[in-house]
């Protein structure tokens, strides 16, 4: 893909006029530098989906917990509650 884009770009400056000697050297670093960026794009994108992920897995712990929370709270009202009425009846 690199290396096509930069024939293209090289036949329309010939078209042009414009001189495009370019040594092998400098097209090597222009290909190591865009190779490297995409991986470092690729990189990137993998970080922010696995944060994504673990944000998404971060949020649904809390709600299980908040919902045991709320499940053991109730449990300790209706024992509470029970008590009371066993003390109230006798």
């Amino acid at each position: 893909m690199i290396n096509s884009a930069i024939s293209l770009e090289q036949e329309y400056a010939i078209k042009a006029g414009y001189k495009t000697d370019v040594p092998d050297s400098v097209l090597k670093t222009i290909r190591d530098i865009t190779d490297i960026s995409l991986q470092a794009y690729a990189h990137q994108n993998k970080i922010a989906g696995d944060t994504s992920e673990a944000t998404k897995q971060a949020f649904k712990t809390f709600n299980q917990n908040t919902k045991s929370f709320a499940t053991l709270n109730k449990e300790i009202m209706r024992y509470i509650m029970s008590v009371f009425e066993q003390k109230i009846n006798t």
